[in-house]
């Protein structure tokens, strides 16, 4: 790792063989090398020839795997990506396969993740009890916590697992590279939706997920919502941890600093949808709206996906009473 760190990539390489004469196999799977292996695949490929580097890669590859848990999928992730980039220089499908087999596997691994958050998302927070014979400081420890659930409940948004997410878009790209069958595909939809069910609860992130199924976009027309220009009320089901918000003015302000000030949850509820979620924006109070202008509201779900927003289009009309202009009110336009 020192050698990695700090570029020097051949004695990284010369490490790796020294380990591996002088290595005694205690245990059937050693982790610790299977985690170093990725530093060892990087630097061979930067000092070897092409056809080398696919020798080594791929016999190193199978050494990493075979001592790596399923439950490590960062390596394994690295190690689909790797196969990736062999297929890129040699052009063998054989790699893509592979990488398919881990995206899979690491998938059906980290699906549990996934739903335990949003198990722990939509259920009744549970607070701690302080023990009988508790200190003074314990108790104080167990009322902190406590105050720190019930605060972040108030401005909790759908949770997404950043690991199978991850895995998730790349099963998805390998399943649409490699052609797979429509069996293939129903057994992926059959590890990801349980029972029919959604993985995520927001809807635009959850539809993107269907291997076998077509989904039919979210019309955003069909979404409650409400703008007033400084403050936006929407589903919960729109939004995740990693939503990036913001409102573009047709004179080219843009207003991005929205921020949850509150989820409100129906009693008893249990449907994401039904989670109204206030955000408020001090940039959008200060902001002069004129009559003429239109505005448009864009909400990716997750930061990195920009290709699956959802946008709420408005205009500014001027305010009449009895004739007399009294203002300006923003109106929602909808096809």
């Amino acid at each position: 790792q020192s050698y990695y760190e700090s570029g020097d990539d051949k004695n990284c390489l010369r490490a790796i063989e020294r380990y591996e004469k002088v290595a005694t196999r205690i245990f059937r799977q050693d982790h610790d090398f299977a985690e170093t292996l990725p530093m060892a695949i990087v630097s061979a490929k930067k000092v070897m020839a092409k056809a080398k580097y696919v020798e080594y890669a791929e016999k190193y590859l199978e050494v990493m795997l075979d001592n790596c848990g399923k439950e490590n999928w960062g390596v394994r992730y690295f190690a689909a990506q790797v196969y990736i980039d062999l297929y890129a220089i040699t052009d063998k499908n054989d790699y893509l396969e592979e990488a398919y087999q881990i995206a899979y596997e690491n998938v059906n691994e980290l699906v549990d993740e996934q739903t335990a958050l949003n198990t722990a998302y939509l259920s009744k927070i549970e607070e701690e009890k302080a023990s009988k014979g508790a200190s003074k400081r314990e108790r104080q420890e167990v009322k902190e916590y406590n105050k720190y659930i019930k605060e972040k409940r108030e401005k909790e948004l759908p949770p997404v697992s950043e690991a199978f997410y991850l895995n998730c878009e790349l099963l998805f790209a390998l399943a649409d590279k490699l052609g797979i069958s429509y069996r293939e595909k129903k057994d992926i939809d059959a590890t990801i939706h349980e029972n029919g069910e959604q993985i995520f609860l927001t809807d635009v992130l959850d539809n993107r997920f269907w291997a076998s199924t077509s989904v039919e976009e979210m019309d955003s027309d069909d979404i409650a919502i409400e703008f007033n220009g400084e403050k936006i009320v929407i589903p919960a089901s729109c939004l995740t941890d990693r939503s990036v918000v913001t409102v573009s003015i047709s004179n080219g302000t843009v207003l991005n600093d929205w921020e949850v000030k509150e989820v409100k949850r129906p009693k008893n509820s249990t449907d994401c949808s039904e989670f109204r979620v206030t955000m408020t924006s001090k940039d959008g109070k200060k902001h002069k709206f004129t009559a003429g202008e239109t505005i448009t509201i864009t909400i990716v779900p997750v930061s990195d996906a920009k290709d699956y927003a959802i946008e709420f289009r408005y205009k500014v009309v001027e305010k009449k009473t009895l004739g007399v202009i009294k203002g300006i009110k923003i109106e929602r336009i909808t096809e």
